[in-house]
């Protein structure tokens, strides 16, 4: 799949940008469909790192539609663990014309010292196109890495 994507035009550059628990995907496809350039996002990874038993990381993705029209989303979750959280679920990106974003928050609570891994999809309303988003995080009961609050 990813060679037939490669040969219609598409990039698998990337340089993702992380501020402020926030990782923003830059990795994105071109893709042409009925004559105009499409606009989808590919492969990559959201890694929370320890997180104390208890507390909460949270991470937000952003997607971006440089399309005319509002594009619907929706998120499929492996449900391997319990302790990540997607929401929304659904929804509609924006218009390029009406800022063309929204964002997807990724909450992790572990509950046990272990390592966590699990993946995400994001399907659009563009046809057999999607991304697979692997998440993964660590339980710990070190102090060193207890936050207050949602971090």
């Amino acid at each position: 799949m990813v060679d037939a994507l490669r040969t219609s035009g598409g990039t698998t550059t990337a340089t993702p940008v992380i501020k402020d628990n926030s990782l923003v995907i830059i990795r994105d496809l071109n893709i042409y469909e009925g004559g105009y350039l499409q606009k989808v996002f590919f492969f990559f990874y959201i890694k929370f790192g320890n997180v104390y038993i208890g507390d909460t990381a949270k991470s937000i993705l952003t997607l971006r539609n440089l399309t005319c029209p509002a594009m619907k989303f929706e998120v499929y979750k492996c449900h391997k663990f319990r302790e990540f959280v997607v929401s929304p679920e659904t929804g509609y990106i924006p218009s390029v014309r009406s800022g063309g974003t929204c964002t997807i928050d990724v909450f992790f609570t572990p509950t046990e010292p272990e390592n966590y891994e699990e993946w995400i999809a994001v399907t659009t309303t563009i046809t057999h196109h999607y991304v697979i988003i692997n998440v993964c995080g660590n339980g710990t009961y070190d102090e060193k890495y207890h936050v207050s609050g949602l971090h």
